[in-house]
């Protein structure tokens, strides 16, 4: 019945789906509150590093958006661990390097998702950033519905309990970030989380031998 379905889906999908409410009016559309802190990276079986794209450099009066890209992976118990996260306002041409070299430091293991723009200028430049990932997994997809229903399936999640941070010193800005969603100034880190958790569902990866959480510059 309608009750089974709701302790079913988790109450903001519930909310989203049968209410047409994309979160309830009780609380945030991220239950941040759930989210544990980990100090020691578990037993991987999947990683997957998903990027949000953006390509401009911050400037008098200006602050573009970001470029995120955010590794997670899941545990043997199906627990998404976030491992790292890298935020960056930089150039097309900064951008693209940084993606080949977080490609390089995570290892072939690692799936990278991209997204792709509608259209012939998206093909050209996934074109271009897979170029440089000769060897690596790469999967891009076009972004389809509205961002806060691209978001429901990782707060299903996180409501659940089922998503954990590797402790670092991007947790505290990440989860301020998800806790205001939608109504925050940037999400440019929940759309790289978006992905990420969405590409977990709809690919399989190689299991991941061995791990790499790069110590790169944020």
């Amino acid at each position: 019945d309608i009750l089974q379905r709701r302790v079913e889906v988790g109450e903001r999908a519930f909310s989203a789906i049968y209410q047409q409410h994309p979160r309830p009016p009780e609380s945030a559309m991220f239950n941040v509150r759930t989210v544990q802190i980990i100090t020691a990276i578990p037993e991987l079986t999947r990683s997957i590093r998903a990027w949000d794209l953006a390509a401009s450099l911050p400037g008098t009066g200006k602050n573009p958006d970001y470029t995120v890209g955010l590794k997670l992976g899941t545990g043997v118990d199906n627990k998404i661990i976030i491992l790292d996260i890298i935020r960056m306002q930089a150039s097309p041409a900064q951008v693209a390097a940084r993606i080949v070299a977080t490609a390089k430091a995570d290892g072939v293991a690692t799936l990278v998702a991209l997204p792709q723009d509608p259209g012939q200028a998206g093909l050209a430049q996934v074109a271009m950033l897979t170029s440089g990932l000769l060897g690596y997994h790469v999967n891009a997809t076009v972004e389809s519905g509205p961002k806060i229903m691209r978001a429901m399936p990782a707060a299903t999640q996180m409501d659940a309990g089922n998503i954990a941070l590797l402790a670092a010193p991007w947790n505290e800005n990440f989860l301020s970030e998800l806790g205001a969603f939608p109504d925050s100034q940037k999400d440019d880190q929940v759309d790289a989380l978006s992905r990420a958790v969405n590409t977990l569902a709809t690919t399989n990866t190689m299991p991941t031998r061995r791990l790499n959480v790069p110590l790169l510059a944020r």
